[in-house]
Parts: C-alpha cells; structure tokens; sequence
C-alpha cells in the first residue's frame, strides 16, 4: 500500500503544480485593432457572420435581444429557432 501512496501523492502534487502555475499566469486577452470596434463598420473582406437564437417560447421576451442583434452592421443573417 505504501509503494502505491507515494506515487500517487506525487502525481498528486504534479497536478497542483500544474493548476498553480497555470491560474497564475496572466489570463489571454484578445484585443481588437482599432479598425474593428463594434462601431466600425466592418470590413469587406471578412467572414459572413451568422447568429443563431435558441427561442423557444420567448416571445414576451425577445424582443429587445433581436432588436440588439438587427442593428449589429457586424451581423449578416439573424436565425430565430423556436
């Protein structure tokens, strides 16, 4: 039993190890040029954009979210699944 526990507490401290030095990393951020802010038009050259909305029985409710995404100039087709 003991030839087995030592092994294991070491793989044990590996992981932590591992999980430590990852969340001490600073997280990735992903900035976008200035030339592609949400209110700038987009460019192009770029892939089309689809958005799909799961709304099942949203009817009440979807509106303002719909409303959001229409106005999007980054969005090229707006797909409401119910």
């Amino acid at each position: 039993m003991r030839a087995v526990a030592r092994p294991l507490r070491l793989a044990a401290a590996a992981l932590v190890a591992v999980r430590l030095s990852r969340a001490a990393r600073p997280a990735a951020r992903l900035t976008a040029p200035s030339d592609l802010r949400p209110d700038a038009p987009p460019p192009a050259d770029r892939p089309t954009v689809t958005v799909i909305v799961p709304a099942r029985n949203e009817e009440q409710r979807i509106g303002a979210c719909l409303d959001g995404l229409a106005g999007d100039p980054w969005i090229d087709e707006l797909l409401v699944v119910d």
